[in-house]
């Protein structure tokens, strides 16, 4: 799994994710799975009029892993995305059991979830949106949120992408968050003062792809059309970016390796 994030709002993560997954499925004959942990996406890709149950329904019942996949809403040939849902993961009682099902703690739960999420598709990338700043959860069972299902998800992810603008008030909350990412996309903005190689500096990663501000991608996204109007250049890049990511594997090679040394 690819977790895709972002230190602050407002950075492009759902986009970016959106438009990653419908670049690769037309390019290939791969399934691809998102996970919404930010709740954006069936609004991004056009599916507002589904009521569904998501991740955090999920959670705090004591279902099996394949009733995940049962969750998920088909957006596009061998697209798909799992909902947020309406859950409640902090473990308080939902009607459904809280997030305790069968004596298990919450830790447990979202552990299992993370098995259920790698089965989903032959890619699965999960929004992210933003992690929690606290490192770790404390008391899973009684104080943990979706935002540390957030954070959760970075740790757990084969392979992580920080999606950042050259914004000092962003790197600046990126460094606060205690986290490291295995790449990022950047998204450049005309006349900022910071560059490419600042950004990655300050990251400690490479910069994977750079998604120029496009009023193009607004529109598409306003206008409800991204799904069969993904702009051109975004499209280009994206693909460039999913050959890296999902072909080359030279930065999933790299996070493995990150994570046996740690």
């Amino acid at each position: 799994m690819i977790a895709l994030w972002g230190p602050k709002g407002g950075q492009g993560v759902s986009v970016t994710v959106a438009s990653l997954a419908l670049s690769h499925v037309r390019r290939s004959q791969d399934s691809v799975a998102i996970v919404d942990l930010a709740g954006d996406q069936p609004a991004l890709l056009g599916a507002t009029g589904i009521q569904s149950v998501g991740v955090l329904d999920w959670l705090a019942s004591d279902a099996a892993g394949g009733a995940l996949e049962r969750t998920a809403l088909n957006v596009a040939e061998r697209l798909t995305v799992v909902p947020l849902g309406g859950g409640d993961v902090s473990g308080r009682d939902t009607g459904s059991g809280g997030l305790t099902p069968g004596g298990h703690g919450a830790a447990g739960r979202i552990d299992a979830l993370w098995r259920a999420v790698d089965g989903l598709a032959d890619v699965v990338l999960v929004d992210v949106g933003v992690p929690s700043a606290r490192d770790g959860m404390v008391e899973p069972a009684a104080t943990a949120g979706a935002d540390d299902l957030r954070r959760a998800a970075v740790l757990a992810a084969a392979n992580n992408v920080v999606v950042i603008r050259a914004c000092y008030l962003a790197l600046r909350r990126f460094r606060g968050l205690n986290l490291r990412c295995d790449s990022a996309v950047l998204v450049r903005e005309p006349q900022r003062a910071l560059s490419r190689g600042d950004v990655a500096d300050t990251l400690d990663a490479p910069v994977s792809a750079t998604v120029e501000l496009d009023p193009a991608v607004a529109r598409s996204v306003d206008s409800g059309m991204l799904v069969s109007r993904l702009p051109r250049r975004l499209d280009r890049t994206m693909a460039a970016l999913a050959d890296l990511l999902l072909v080359d594997g030279v930065h999933a090679a790299a996070a493995s390796e990150r994570k046996s040394a740690g």
